[in-house]
């Protein structure tokens, strides 16, 4: 009955009550990309995870680390893990964004290792992914002067993936109504994964791999401290 309940579940998933704490955070910094926005809502959501979209366009530097403190301070004792997407195809640094008062935004130390300060994720597992579009030969991975500092209490479980594909092979595969190429890859695979039998459902780090093979023009980079593998399941 129960095996029963969990596969109704999987394709059935709860209605998500509005104004209801999410535990996917998808920040957007690329124009018209409704597509992947979508297909990461229909993924997630199936996942029993709530999914918000903070457009980052022309957002200052203190309105993004607003972003990032509201969910520093969000209680997630509801969910498995938490889920940071992050989107942005038009930016010579990798892991730094310009804002709009012309500040520098570290992707690692503002927003990332801000996560860890949260402290309803203490042993949960946390999923970072960064898709970026630009040529292979200038993603030098950005080594900023602040470390990734982790409170006493950190766990080691987190996942930090960083998708990084040519712009030219963007602007030929990625036809406009359609979403981008990683982004479909990593939403039909998560999808495949979780129909499978649970014996036979690939790791995240297998499953991550899987994908890159099917994008080879990719650049991906993968950290991780995960202590055991971890199938990406239902997210309550």
């Amino acid at each position: 009955m129960c095996n029963m309940l969990n596969l109704i579940s999987n394709f059935f998933p709860r209605p998500v009550p509005k104004n209801e704490l999410a535990n996917v955070y998808v920040f957007n910094k690329i124009e018209n990309n409704e597509e992947d926005i979508k297909l990461l809502r229909n993924t997630f959501e199936s996942l029993m995870c709530v999914v918000e979209e903070i457009n980052v366009q022309n957002k200052t530097y203190a309105e993004l680390k607003a972003y990032v403190k509201e969910i520093v301070k969000s209680d997630f004792k509801d969910f498995k893990y938490i889920v940071i997407i992050i989107l942005d195809n038009e930016n010579e640094h990798e892991h730094i964004w310009i804002t709009e008062d012309n500040k520098h935004f570290h992707l690692n130390g503002d927003l990332l290792a801000a996560i860890y300060a949260n402290k309803s994720l203490e042993g949960k597992f946390r999923f970072f992914i960064l898709q970026t579009n630009r040529v292979p030969s200038e993603n030098i991975i950005y080594r900023q002067k602040r470390t990734l500092c982790k409170p006493k209490f950190y766990s080691g479980k987190d996942l930090r993936y960083y998708a990084t594909s040519s712009g030219c092979i963007i602007e030929h595969e990625w036809k406009e109504g359609e979403p981008s190429p990683f982004i479909r890859l990593l939403c039909n695979g998560i999808d495949q994964n979780v129909r499978l039998p649970l014996a036979s459902q690939l790791h995240i780090v297998e499953l991550l791999n899987t994908i890159s093979e099917q994008q080879p023009n990719e650049c991906p980079s993968i950290s991780s401290s995960l202590r055991q593998p971890y199938i990406l399941g239902n997210a309550r």
